[in-house]
This record gives structure tokens, C-alpha cells and sequence, in this order.
């Protein structure tokens, strides 16, 4: 339904992979995985910006707000800058879009369905997110 809406209203579905900063990105309350918090140091301590083979964190940037807001990869971002990220590569949406849609994604689950569409629409967000399902599928 959103890409169908998305798509009638002329919106901008495209994405970028960006270096993004770490700092708007606070968590209470949230403890990644002993594992995955483990990878981002040693890429860390190896000097990488990411984790090889980690899937992307994607997240939405309103240009008017200049404000993200985290759509998959909360965990990893939290674990990202516990290793002590300040910056990250991500998959960034228009925030904009995301709010236009909002009324047609509040029926679903939140920042899934929005991915999700953006992954009809962007060959990188699909591949970004059948990673992510290959390293679930592998217990990782």
C-alpha cells in the first residue's frame, strides 16, 4: 500500500549511503548482544567504519528538522557507539517521504514496512536487508 501511495504522489524513494554521525543517537535501557558488540570493537580496534559483512543501519534524515530517525538497525547503531563510532555508514531516506506516509505505516510495523518498500523500490536496500536475513538464518 505505501509504495503504491508513494508512487501515485510522486515521492522520493531514493536512498544514500552516507557516513552518518553517531552523536543525535542516545539509548536508554538497550544492551546489544555480547557478540555483536564484541564485532564493532574489533572492527573498531582494526580500523574498519563497519563491520565486514554487517548489514547497514537504514534510517530516515528530515532536512527540516535535520533530525534521523533509526527505521532498522537500532541495535547496531547502539552497538556501533559503544565501540565508540562517531561516524557510521548508513542507508538514508528521505525523512519527508516517511512522514507523508505515516498514516498508511502506522497500520503496520513501524519502520519494517517502510524498509520493506524501500526495498521494492532500491535494489541496495533489498540486498542490504537479505543480509541481515542470512546472518539471522545463521544464528549470527
Amino acid at each position: 500500500m505505501a509504495l503504491k501511495a508513494a508512487r501515485k504522489r510522486g515521492l522520493d524513494l531514493s536512498v544514500e549511503l552516507q557516513k552518518i554521525p553517531t552523536s543525535p543517537f542516545r539509548f536508554r535501557c538497550l544492551k546489544p548482544k555480547h557478540s555483536t558488540l564484541e564485532v564493532f570493537q574489533k572492527a573498531r580496534e582494526a580500523g574498519e567504519e563497519w563491520v565486514p559483512g554487517m548489514p547497514l543501519a537504514i534510517v530516515t534524515y528530515h532536512t527540516k528538522r535535520k533530525e534521523y530517525e533509526i527505521m532498522d538497525g537500532m541495535m547496531r547503531i547502539c552497538a556501533a557507539i559503544m565501540a565508540g563510532y562517531d561516524f557510521i555508514p548508513a542507508i538514508v531516506a528521505k525523512g519527508e517521504t516517511h512522514d507523508a506516509l505515516y498514516e498508511i505505516l502506522l497500520e503496520g510495523y513501524y519502520g519494517q514496512d517502510f524498509v520493506e518498500m524501500l526495498a521494492m523500490a532500491n535494489p541496495s536496500v533489498d540486498d542490504n536487508l537479505r543480509m541481515g536475513d542470512a546472518m539471522r538464518l545463521a544464528g549470527k
